[in-house]
């Protein structure tokens, strides 16, 4: 059992990704730790696509900041539960399928994520886990009312493709660090 079934065991939407590793688990723990946006190819550029609507309405389109761990960003996930040197689970919520990306939530803490249940909105999880030789990412996607899933069902369609390359490429930039660490 992962750490995901405890923080969000009943979702509509869910996408995993794999990739063999020769690294230890300590190598590989302490990259997903530190890997910047910068090593995932592909994130740059298509957070820079998806940013483009809120810059168009004036307002900053939230990219995250170059040569900082991803992970350091408290405005992008929380971190809920950590089984080092094995898993981490981090949790986010929103309303993504708006073209401004939606309302801003700011959760901080574990227990804000789990006491989130605003209607309209989704909660989604994250994890790395490694096990075995493999190290692997799935993310999980409740959304909180019927209005949320019908609103975010045809995003979640148009941007799977490259939410799994950002997920792969995460991966790679992962497994790249830890063999060079």
């Amino acid at each position: 059992m992962n750490l995901l079934d405890s923080w969000l065991p009943d979702y509509q939407f869910r996408e995993y990704h794999s990739l063999p590793v020769t690294a230890s688990e300590a190598s590989l723990w302490q990259a997903i730790k530190a890997v910047t946006p910068d090593e995932i190819g592909p994130l740059g550029w298509l957070m820079a696509i998806r940013s483009l609507p809120a810059k168009l309405a004036g307002r900053k389109g939230e990219l995250f900041e170059k040569g900082t761990p991803i992970l350091a960003n408290p405005s992008r996930f929380v971190v809920l539960e950590e089984r080092a040197p094995t898993e981490l689970v981090l949790g986010f919520a929103g309303q993504f399928w708006k073209l401004d990306g939606g309302p801003r939530v700011d959760l901080r803490t574990a227990q804000q994520f789990a006491d989130f249940r605003t209607p309209g909105f989704l909660r989604g999880v994250l994890n790395f886990q490694i096990h075995r030789g493999i190290i692997s990412t799935e993310t999980r996607v409740q959304a909180l009312d019927d209005s949320a899933r019908r609103q975010f069902s045809p995003y979640w369609t148009l941007i799977r493709p490259g939410s799994g390359w950002i997920r792969m490429a995460w991966l790679r930039a992962i497994r790249k660090r830890a063999l060079i660490s």
